[in-house]
C-alpha cells in the first residue's frame, strides 16, 4: 500500500514538474512550440531569402544612385532618404541573414550570443528606420505648411541633419542593448527562426523594454500620421491650378525661373515620396506593434499572427527602395542605367549599352 502511494505521489510530482516546464518554455518563447511543417517551412524559407536579396540588390542601387545625387544637390531630402536606404540595406544584410540560416539550421538561435546578435541588429535598425521615416515627415511638414522659415533656417542646415541622425543611432543602439544589459533578455520566437526581447515578460525591468518598444512604433508612427496627414491636407488643391501655377513657373525663361521650375518639381516629388514611405512603413509595422502589447497583456495569443507580424516587418527594407524608383524619376533612371550597364557586360556587349552616363540620368 505504502509503495503505491509513494509512486502515485511521484507520478503526481513529476506531472506538475512537466507542467511548469511547459508553461515556462511558453513563456519564453523558446523553441518548444509546434514546428512549421517542411513544406511550409521550406515555402518562408525563400520567400524570405528573395525579399532579402532584392531589398539588398535595390537598396544598394538606390545608394550608389543617391550618392551621384548628393555630389550635385546635397539637400536634407536627399541625405535623409541616403539614411533610410543605409538603414535599409544593413537591415537586410545584418538582420534577416540569420534567421534565413536558421531555416536550415534552427539550433544556431539556441547559441545565446548569436540570439542577441541577431535581436541587436533587427530590433536596432527598425527603430532607425521608424524614426528617420518620422523625421522625413517633420522635414516635409515644414517644408509643405512653413515654407519661407523652412528655406530661410532649415532648408540648407545639414549639419545639424547629420547629427541628428547620428544621435537617432546611437539612441537606437543603445534601446536594442538593453536586453543584453540584463533588463528583458533576447528570445527565440515563432517559428523558431528569429530572435527579439521576449513580448511576455512581465518583470519591472522586462516590462520596461516591452512598453519602451511599443511607445518607439507608437511615438514614430503618430508622428508620421500627423504630419503626412497635415501635408496632404495641405496640399489637396485641384490638381489643375497645381499643373498650372508650375506651369506659370516654367514658362518664364530665365536661369532663375528654371532653377525654380526644377525645385518646386523636385519639391513635389519628395513629398509624394515622403508621403508613400509613411504609408508604407504604417502598414508594416502597426501590426507588430499591436502584436508586442496584446503579447505583455496576454489577450490574443496566436503565434500565426505573431508570424505574419514578424514577415510584414521585414518587407519595409524592400518596399522603400521600390517607391524610391516608382515615385522619383532621378531614381528611376540612375539605376535603369546601371542595370542596363551591367546586362551590357555580362551578355559580353550583345544587350546595347545607353548612351547616357549615371549623372546625365540623375541631372
Amino acid at each position: 500500500m505504502t509503495e503505491s502511494m509513494d509512486s502515485y505521489h511521484a507520478a503526481v510530482t513529476s506531472s506538475e514538474n512537466l507542467a511548469n516546464a511547459t508553461v515556462i518554455n511558453v513563456y519564453n518563447n523558446i523553441t518548444e512550440g509546434i514546428p512549421l511543417e517542411n513544406r511550409l517551412r521550406h515555402l518562408a524559407s525563400v520567400t524570405l531569402c528573395l525579399v532579402t536579396i532584392a531589398g539588398f540588390v535595390l537598396n544598394l542601387l538606390i545608394l550608389i544612385v543617391i550618392q551621384k545625387i548628393l555630389e550635385d544637390r546635397m539637400t536634407i531630402p536627399n541625405v535623409l532618404v541616403r539614411a533610410l536606404s543605409v538603414t535599409d540595406l544593413l537591415n537586410c544584410f545584418l538582420s534577416i541573414t540569420i534567421p534565413i540560416i536558421a531555416y536550415s539550421y534552427p539550433y544556431i538561435l539556441h547559441a545565446q550570443p548569436v540570439c542577441d546578435l541577431s535581436a541587436t541588429f533587427l530590433y536596432g535598425l527598425s527603430v532607425a528606420s521608424q524614426f528617420i521615416v518620422a523625421v522625413m515627415s517633420i522635414e516635409r511638414f515644414l517644408a509643405v505648411i512653413y515654407p519661407f522659415k523652412y528655406h530661410s533656417q532649415i532648408g540648407h542646415n545639414l549639419k545639424k541633419t547629420s547629427c541628428f541622425v547620428v544621435a537617432l543611432t546611437l539612441y537606437s543602439t543603445l534601446v536594442a542593448l538593453l536586453p543584453v544589459f540584463g533588463l528583458n533578455k533576447n528570445v527565440i520566437h515563432y517559428p523558431n527562426t528569429w530572435c527579439m526581447f521576449d513580448f511576455r515578460d512581465r518583470s519591472p525591468e522586462g516590462r520596461v523594454v516591452v512598453y519602451l518598444g511599443f511607445l518607439n512604433i507608437v511615438i514614430a508612427l503618430v508622428v508620421i500620421v500627423v504630419a503626412n496627414a497635415a501635408v496632404a491636407s495641405r496640399i489637396r488643391q485641384p490638381k489643375r491650378r497645381r499643373q498650372q501655377s508650375v506651369k506659370t513657373v516654367c514658362s518664364i525663361h530665365s536661369q532663375d525661373a528654371e532653377h525654380s521650375c526644377k525645385e518646386t518639381h523636385m519639391q513635389v516629388q519628395f513629398t509624394k515620396l515622403t508621403v508613400s514611405v509613411a504609408v508604407g512603413l504604417t502598414m508594416c509595422w502597426l501590426l507588430f506593434a499591436i502584436r508586442i502589447l496584446t503579447n505583455q497583456l496576454g489577450v490574443w495569443m496566436d503565434d500565426n499572427i505573431d508570424f505574419i507580424a514578424a514577415r510584414l516587418m521585414t518587407f519595409n527594407s524592400v518596399i522603400n527602395p521600390l517607391l524610391y524608383i516608382a515615385i522619383c524619376k532621378p531614381y528611376r533612371k540612375g539605376c535603369w542605367v546601371i542595370l542596363r550597364n551591367i546586362v551590357h557586360y555580362l551578355t559580353c556587349t550583345s544587350v546595347k549599352k545607353l548612351d547616357m552616363t549615371l549623372a546625365e540620368a540623375v541631372a
